[in-house]
């Protein structure tokens, strides 16, 4: 009788780790799915290849179906510093944005640009960088 009773033990503590684990691989899958299912942006850069002096024209595209605010930002990196801010488009929620920006290259080398969408406002926002293009600019 003790063997039973011992195994009836096991079997609660087995089940009752299952249910834990269940509970936490649901909650991860829905804060995932959640997280990739919010947003979704577009960024195009003309021309490409360009000469020193000339100017880029830079078109963000892209949404959010949180249910609060959000930013639209194109960012720019020169030769692997530090990203840059070129431009930001706040919307309200659940809205589609559009941001075109004109940026004249002024450096030789190799210009990386990219889609950040900010969710929320203050310390609480997150930041999702989206898509990157880069620009070749040459002498």
């Amino acid at each position: 009788m003790a063997r039973l009773v011992r195994g009836k033990q096991m079997d609660k503590k087995f089940t009752r780790a299952g249910m834990v684990l269940v509970v936490a691989a649901a909650l991860s899958v829905g804060a995932v799915g959640a997280a990739q299912a919010k947003s979704g942006a577009t960024l195009t850069a003309s021309p490409t290849h360009v000469k020193v002096g000339k100017t880029v024209t830079l078109r963000a595209t892209g949404g959010d179906d949180a249910d609060e605010p959000f930013a639209l930002c194109i960012q720019q990196q020169v030769s692997h510093k530090k990203w840059r801010d070129v431009g930001c488009k706040r919307a309200s929620r659940q809205d589609s944005v559009t941001l075109v920006k004109k940026v004249k290259e002024t450096h030789v080398g190799r210009h990386t640009y990219r889609v950040v969408d900010i969710i929320g406002t203050g310390h609480s926002a997150v930041r999702v960088p989206e898509v990157s293009v880069t620009v070749t600019v040459r002498r």
